[in-house]
């Protein structure tokens, strides 16, 4: 968790002597859309490898990218 929290990922009250669980500390709406960004980069360079058509990629993509169009 501490990479997590290096990158400002996690739930984090922001004090020095205290802080959520660790499990609420997951529950980040930050690490919620890196997940989802992290998700969406792997699928598209799988789908480059393994697509000709970019017609199919792009279609196939388009639900990886469905979170973007949600401000959580």
């Amino acid at each position: 968790m501490l990479s997590l929290r290096d990158r400002g990922l996690l739930r984090s009250a922001g004090k020095e002597d205290g802080d959520y669980a660790w499990i609420a500390q997951l529950q980040s709406h930050r690490l919620f859309r890196w997940a989802f960004f992290t998700v969406e980069r792997i699928a598209e360079a799988v789908l480059g490898m393994h697509y000709s058509m970019q017609d199919c990629r792009a279609l196939h993509l388009q639900s990886y990218r469905a979170y973007q169009k949600h401000d959580l």
